[in-house]
Protein backbone atom coordinates (compact mmCIF):
# COMPACT_ATOMS: atom_id res chain seq x y z
CA UNK A 1 0.00 0.00 0.00
CA UNK A 2 2.90 2.38 0.89
CA UNK A 3 4.79 3.57 -1.83
CA UNK A 4 8.51 4.59 -0.42
CA UNK A 5 10.50 2.03 0.38
CA UNK A 6 8.74 -0.90 -0.04
CA UNK A 7 5.01 -2.62 -0.69
CA UNK A 8 3.67 -2.94 2.68
CA UNK A 9 0.98 -2.51 5.44
CA UNK A 10 1.19 1.09 7.23
CA UNK A 11 -1.25 2.50 9.76
CA UNK A 12 -0.83 5.94 7.79
CA UNK A 13 -1.88 4.52 4.13
CA UNK A 14 -4.67 2.21 5.88
CA UNK A 15 -5.60 5.94 7.23
CA UNK A 16 -6.44 7.55 4.44
CA UNK A 17 -7.38 3.65 2.64
CA UNK A 18 -10.75 3.53 5.10
CA UNK A 19 -11.64 7.27 5.45
CA UNK A 20 -11.38 7.75 1.30
CA UNK A 21 -14.08 5.53 0.31
CA UNK A 22 -16.43 6.26 3.67
CA UNK A 23 -16.00 9.59 2.22
CA UNK A 24 -16.40 8.73 -1.42
CA UNK A 25 -19.69 6.46 0.28
CA UNK A 26 -21.49 9.81 1.33
CA UNK A 27 -20.99 11.22 -2.14
CA UNK A 28 -22.55 8.81 -3.93
CA UNK A 29 -25.38 7.75 -1.27
CA UNK A 30 -26.16 11.60 -1.88
CA UNK A 31 -26.47 10.82 -5.95
CA UNK A 32 -28.80 7.66 -5.30
CA UNK A 33 -26.09 5.16 -5.75
CA UNK A 34 -26.66 3.40 -2.56
CA UNK A 35 -24.95 -0.15 -3.96
CA UNK A 36 -21.55 1.94 -4.42
CA UNK A 37 -21.98 3.02 -0.75
CA UNK A 38 -22.64 0.10 0.89
CA UNK A 39 -19.46 -1.57 -1.48
CA UNK A 40 -17.54 1.43 -0.65
CA UNK A 41 -18.57 1.33 3.45
CA UNK A 42 -18.13 -2.55 3.58
CA UNK A 43 -14.60 -2.05 1.87
CA UNK A 44 -13.24 0.54 4.45
CA UNK A 45 -15.05 -2.13 7.26
CA UNK A 46 -13.06 -4.64 5.87
CA UNK A 47 -9.26 -2.52 6.05
CA UNK A 48 -10.66 -1.39 9.80
CA UNK A 49 -11.00 -4.50 11.10
CA UNK A 50 -7.44 -6.01 10.06
CA UNK A 51 -5.89 -2.61 11.10
CA UNK A 52 -4.29 -4.41 14.47
CA UNK A 53 -3.51 -7.82 12.62
CA UNK A 54 -1.69 -6.45 10.39
CA UNK A 55 0.02 -3.24 11.93
CA UNK A 56 -0.03 -4.13 15.52
CA UNK A 57 2.52 -6.25 16.91
CA UNK A 58 2.23 -8.05 20.52
CA UNK A 59 5.89 -8.75 20.38
CA UNK A 60 7.43 -5.71 20.78
CA UNK A 61 10.81 -5.36 22.27
CA UNK A 62 11.89 -1.24 21.94
CA UNK A 63 10.46 -0.39 25.39
CA UNK A 64 10.56 -3.04 28.38
CA UNK A 65 6.65 -4.02 29.71
CA UNK A 66 5.07 -2.72 26.33
CA UNK A 67 4.85 -5.99 23.79
CA UNK A 68 1.71 -4.53 22.01
CA UNK A 69 2.45 -1.20 19.61
CA UNK A 70 1.76 -0.03 16.30
CA UNK A 71 4.48 -0.63 13.66
CA UNK A 72 5.62 1.73 10.98
CA UNK A 73 5.41 -1.04 8.23
CA UNK A 74 4.35 -4.46 8.02
CA UNK A 75 6.15 -5.77 4.52
CA UNK A 76 4.18 -7.36 2.20
CA UNK A 77 5.00 -8.50 -1.24
CA UNK A 78 2.68 -7.51 -3.81
CA UNK A 79 3.00 -9.82 -5.77
CA UNK A 80 2.08 -12.77 -3.09
CA UNK A 81 -1.90 -13.28 -3.40
CA UNK A 82 -1.39 -14.87 0.03
CA UNK A 83 1.31 -12.84 2.06
CA UNK A 84 1.87 -13.60 5.86
CA UNK A 85 -0.28 -11.00 7.44
CA UNK A 86 1.25 -11.36 10.77
CA UNK A 87 2.92 -8.20 11.79
CA UNK A 88 5.52 -10.23 14.43
CA UNK A 89 6.93 -11.61 10.98
CA UNK A 90 9.04 -9.62 8.30
CA UNK A 91 12.09 -7.99 7.64
CA UNK A 92 12.60 -4.10 6.28
CA UNK A 93 15.07 -3.66 4.04
CA UNK A 94 15.95 0.82 4.69
CA UNK A 95 18.10 1.21 1.85
CA UNK A 96 19.01 4.68 3.10
CA UNK A 97 21.44 3.65 5.08
CA UNK A 98 24.86 4.70 5.59
CA UNK A 99 27.48 2.16 3.15
CA UNK A 100 28.48 -0.74 5.71
CA UNK A 101 25.47 -0.60 8.10
CA UNK A 102 23.19 -2.70 8.36
CA UNK A 103 20.07 -2.24 6.48
CA UNK A 104 17.59 -5.38 7.10
CA UNK A 105 15.43 -4.93 9.94
CA UNK A 106 12.53 -6.75 11.62
CA UNK A 107 9.23 -4.74 10.81
CA UNK A 108 8.22 -5.22 14.30
CA UNK A 109 11.00 -3.01 15.53
CA UNK A 110 10.57 0.20 13.92
CA UNK A 111 8.12 2.52 14.86
CA UNK A 112 6.58 6.31 13.56
CA UNK A 113 3.72 8.27 14.72
CA UNK A 114 2.16 7.52 11.70
CA UNK A 115 -0.52 5.34 13.48
CA UNK A 116 -2.18 9.01 15.05
CA UNK A 117 -3.30 9.11 11.18
CA UNK A 118 -5.68 7.16 12.72
CA UNK A 119 -7.50 9.50 15.58
CA UNK A 120 -6.92 12.39 13.12
CA UNK A 121 -9.55 10.76 10.93
CA UNK A 122 -11.39 9.22 13.67
CA UNK A 123 -10.86 5.62 13.13
CA UNK A 124 -9.65 4.92 16.32
CA UNK A 125 -9.93 7.29 19.49
CA UNK A 126 -6.64 9.09 21.52
CA UNK A 127 -7.42 6.27 24.71
CA UNK A 128 -7.32 3.14 22.14
CA UNK A 129 -4.95 1.08 23.89
CA UNK A 130 -2.80 0.67 20.72
CA UNK A 131 -2.66 4.07 20.75
CA UNK A 132 -1.53 4.77 23.63
CA UNK A 133 1.17 1.65 23.71
CA UNK A 134 2.43 3.60 21.15
CA UNK A 135 2.13 7.11 22.01
CA UNK A 136 5.08 5.58 24.73
CA UNK A 137 6.89 3.92 22.63
CA UNK A 138 7.32 6.64 20.06
CA UNK A 139 8.46 8.96 23.11
CA UNK A 140 10.99 6.44 24.27
CA UNK A 141 12.34 5.67 21.00
CA UNK A 142 11.87 8.62 18.77
CA UNK A 143 12.10 11.64 20.97
CA UNK A 144 15.09 13.62 21.30
CA UNK A 145 15.78 16.92 24.27
CA UNK A 146 16.88 19.59 22.13
CA UNK A 147 18.12 22.99 23.45
CA UNK A 148 15.02 24.44 22.43
CA UNK A 149 12.60 21.59 24.01
CA UNK A 150 11.54 18.17 22.14
CA UNK A 151 11.63 16.78 18.58
CA UNK A 152 10.60 13.35 17.46
CA UNK A 153 12.57 11.76 14.84
CA UNK A 154 10.77 10.37 11.54
CA UNK A 155 11.13 6.65 12.33
CA UNK A 156 14.23 4.66 14.14
CA UNK A 157 17.54 4.12 11.99
CA UNK A 158 16.11 6.58 9.54
CA UNK A 159 18.74 7.34 6.97
CA UNK A 160 17.39 10.31 5.10
CA UNK A 161 18.68 13.60 5.35
CA UNK A 162 21.89 15.28 6.24
CA UNK A 163 25.18 13.47 6.99
CA UNK A 164 26.93 13.26 10.55
CA UNK A 165 29.23 15.38 8.79
CA UNK A 166 27.15 17.58 7.72
CA UNK A 167 27.58 17.02 3.85
CA UNK A 168 23.59 16.80 1.55
CA UNK A 169 22.00 13.81 1.56
CA UNK A 170 23.46 11.27 -1.44
CA UNK A 171 21.53 7.76 -0.92
CA UNK A 172 22.10 8.09 3.09
CA UNK A 173 22.07 10.30 5.53
CA UNK A 174 23.43 10.95 9.12
CA UNK A 175 22.92 8.38 11.86
CA UNK A 176 19.47 9.64 13.44
CA UNK A 177 19.63 7.45 16.03
CA UNK A 178 22.63 9.37 17.73
CA UNK A 179 20.62 10.64 21.02
CA UNK A 180 22.36 14.62 20.52
CA UNK A 181 21.04 14.55 16.64
CA UNK A 182 17.32 15.36 16.02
Amino acid sequence: MRCEEDSDHSPATLAAHIAAPICAAAFVRERGQQPTAQYLEEYAHFLEVHLEPWTVTTEGSLVPGIRRDFIRLHPADAHNPQPDEDPNHGVLELRNQPPGAPTLFPGKDIVDAGFLELVRYGIRQPGDPPVEDSLCVVDAVLRVDTLVGPCWRRYNHDGYGQRTDGGPYQGWGGDTDTPDRC
